[in-house]
């Protein structure tokens, strides 16, 4: 379970460096950067 939950971080460290070197998919949303988060995660 722990070694699933590493996986994720790791996933998700990806996927916020990703929208970090990325701005596109920040500044497609008005509202910001944390939508484009959740829609990060929610993919």
């Amino acid at each position: 379970m722990s070694r699933k939950r590493r996986q994720y971080s790791a996933d998700f460290k990806a996927k916020v460096a990703l929208a970090a070197l990325n701005p596109s998919i920040s500044s497609r949303r008005p509202s910001g950067g944390l939508p484009a988060f959740s829609a990060l995660l929610s993919r």
